[in-house]
């Protein structure tokens, strides 16, 4: 896949050599204050959306599919499109300012990091609309 800039994609390796019982560490060594587990079923499509980093978890977001297959598709400011598919293990790191939209695949579990306690009402999020707006 060519660098797309503000989508990054990473296998989580695992920390112990059972593979029947496979550990990761995740967001090691990060300020940590939440994480949320999300469950969507297969065929949901979710997100659409991005983020302006006016919440310190969209800053940048970070998501590690802990179950299933997904598809996630990005845009950034410069009107370059991503899309991969996302197994299971795979983290997702958005940087501000890039809209993405996932369907799942397969049943998913993700999970979200967050330097902060969400409030909901301070999300930063944001829809399409506000995105064109930035768009160069």
């Amino acid at each position: 896949m060519p660098k797309f800039k503000g989508v990054q994609i990473n296998t989580v390796k695992p920390v112990n050599k059972d593979k029947t019982k496979p550990a990761l560490n995740w967001c090691v060594g990060l300020p940590g204050k939440q994480v949320s587990v999300f469950y969507r079923r297969r065929g949901q499509k979710f997100g659409e959306h991005f983020h302006k980093g006016e919440d310190l978890s969209r800053k940048p977001e970070r998501l590690l599919l802990v179950k299933g297959k997904m598809r996630y598709s990005a845009i950034n400011l410069q009107g370059q499109k991503m899309e991969a598919i996302v197994m299971s293990g795979q983290e997702i790191i958005v940087e501000p300012f890039v809209f993405h939209s996932v369907k799942a695949l397969a049943d998913v579990i993700f999970l979200e990091y967050r330097a902060t306690i969400f409030d909901p009402k301070k999300d930063d999020i944001y829809r399409w609309d506000e995105f064109i707006k930035y768009l160069k």
